[in-house]
């Protein structure tokens, strides 16, 4: 009779582990201070064969982008928001999706967990300070020109016969 109580009580021991799942609770144990919520959105190709391949290549760019942010999340901790990091290398791991949220144009958004220890910068080219380009009067940007000039340059462009 013991033996069968022992069975029943470690195979629902066995059961809730697999309900509440083995990241839960090594997530919960680690402490929300270790971890970082990240998002990521990717967005399908022009050219996807079918829907279903345009989905998963949305889902495949959103994690991509999820391994990227957390690597420059991790590169600007503690930084203030106006400084930025280029040419970032490491390596991510033990990424938990939280969230896979499918956009109305096609995009899909994750949000994922990652443990701060999980993230390895092996280079990081900065900090660099972003500025506001300068706006002068000399810049390479477009011209002002008045509508009988835009009708001799696509006169010269375009042939009609």
């Amino acid at each position: 009779m013991r033996t069968i109580r022992n069975l029943v009580v470690s195979l629902s021991l066995i059961s809730l582990l697999f309900l509440f799942g083995i990241t839960g609770i090594s997530a919960a144990a680690a402490g929300d201070d270790d971890m970082i919520s990240i998002q990521g959105i990717g967005y399908p190709p022009i050219r996807a064969e079918s829907a279903a391949q345009a989905r998963l290549m949305a889902k495949r760019a959103a994690v991509l982008d999820v391994y990227r942010n957390s690597l420059a999340a991790s590169a600007s901790a503690g930084k203030s928001e106006d400084v930025t990091y280029e040419e970032l290398s490491g390596f991510v791991s033990g990424i938990t999706v939280l969230d896979e949220e499918y956009l109305v144009d096609g995009g899909v958004r994750i949000t994922a967990r990652v443990p701060k220890k999980n993230i390895a910068l092996s280079r990081a080219r900065g900090p660099v300070e972003r500025t506001e380009p300068r706006k002068s009067e000399s810049s390479g940007g477009p011209q002002r020109i008045s509508l009988d000039e835009w009708y001799t340059i696509i006169k010269k462009l375009v042939r009609i016969e």
